[in-house]
C-alpha cells in the first residue's frame, strides 16, 4: 500500500510531525527503491528537520535518477512496441498477398476470404476487410471466427451498432457449436461496448 505511506507521510509533515513523516518515507523507499515520491518527499522533509541539507540533496538526486531511469525504460518499451507493430504489419502484408492469390484462383475460398479480412483489420483498412468477411459468412454462416473479425471491423469503422449486432449473432452461433474461445472474445467485446454505451 505505497499510496497510503505517501499520503500519511505528507499529512504528518503538514501536522508538524516531521520525524514520523521521514520514517514513513524511508520505509516506503525500502519497500520500493524505485519510488520517485518517496525520495522527492524525503528531500523536502530532511530540510524541514533542520540540518539535513546534504541528505536532502542526496534524496533529490536519487529521485531524479529514478525519473531518468524510468523514462529511459518507457522509451525503450515504446520503441519495442513500434518494432513489434511493424513486424506484425509486415507479416500481414505477406499473408495478404498469399490470400489474394488464392482468391484469384477461387473467389469462394472460405479461409482466404476470412484471412484477407483479418489482414485488413490488422492493417486498419477496415472498409476493405468488411467485404471479405461478409463473403466468408455468406460461404459459411456458422464460421464463428468471421463474426469475431467482422465485429472488429465495425468497431474500427465506428459502426458500433453493427458491431454489437454481429457479436450477438456470433455468440449465438459459437454457443451452438461449442466454440468457446471466439465466444468468450466476442462476449468480452460486447460487454465493453455495452459499458461504454451506458457511460455516454
Amino acid at each position: 500500500m505505497e499510496d497510503a505511506y505517501e499520503a500519511l507521510g505528507v499529512i504528518l509533515s503538514k501536522e508538524g510531525q516531521i520525524d514520523e513523516a521521514v520514517q514513513l518515507m524511508e520505509a516506503l523507499a525500502r519497500i520500493n527503491p524505485d519510488s520517485i515520491m518517496a525520495y522527492a518527499n524525503l528531500s523536502v522533509f530532511y530540510l524541514e528537520q533542520g540540518g539535513g541539507k546534504e541528505k536532502a540533496e542526496e534524496a533529490k538526486a536519487q529521485s531524479m535518477s529514478i525519473r531518468m531511469r524510468l523514462a529511459a525504460k518507457e522509451a525503450m518499451q515504446q520503441h519495442k512496441e513500434k518494432e513489434d507493430s511493424a513486424k506484425i504489419e509486415a507479416e500481414a502484408r505477406e499473408r495478404q498477398a498469399m490470400f489474394e492469390q488464392v482468391i484469384e484462383i477461387d473467389a469462394d475460398d472460405l479461409f482466404a476470404n476470412n484471412g484477407l479480412g483479418n489482414c485488413y483489420n490488422i492493417l486498419k483498412e477496415y472498409a476493405l476487410a468488411e467485404k471479405y468477411l461478409l463473403k466468408a459468412l455468406a460461404i459459411k454462416p456458422a464460421h464463428t471466427v468471421a463474426y469475431q473479425e467482422l465485429g472488429t471491423t465495425y468497431e474500427g469503422l465506428g459502426q458500433l451498432d453493427k458491431a454489437v449486432a454481429i457479436y450477438k449473432a456470433g455468440i449465438d452461433v459459437a454457443a451452438q457449436k461449442g466454440d468457446m474461445t471466439p465466444l468468450k472474445a466476442m462476449q468480452n467485446r460486447l460487454n465493453a461496448l455495452t459499458e461504454n454505451s451506458k457511460k455516454q
